[in-house]
């Protein structure tokens, strides 16, 4: 996986450094790696908490008129609407 592989060059270049961040990627490790199987446009969007990306899915679509866009969000409802097909509804966006 090219994730785990960039985390072995971060810590062979900072780790003496930084001894913490490989650190805390390491422990974290089994709930970050999941992440990096989505294309990148979905990752952008990803939040802290599992409630929480739902909960402002719906919130941006519903003000979306007025929000500002910090993630390709015709890119993120594309891929979206690959990877979750009959779960995502694009008539909502």
């Amino acid at each position: 996986m090219a994730a785990a592989a960039e985390l072995d060059y971060f810590e062979a270049e900072c780790g003496k450094r930084f001894p913490a961040i490989g650190q805390a990627w390491r422990r974290a490790w089994e709930y970050a790696a999941p992440l990096f199987a989505f294309p990148p446009a979905i990752r952008k969007s990803a939040q802290d908490h599992q409630d929480a990306a739902p909960k402002l899915l719906f919130l941006a679509i519903r003000n979306a008129v007025k929000w500002r866009r910090q993630v390709e969000w015709t890119a993120a409802v594309g891929q979206f609407a690959t990877q979750f097909g009959d779960r995502f509804e694009r008539s909502a966006c």
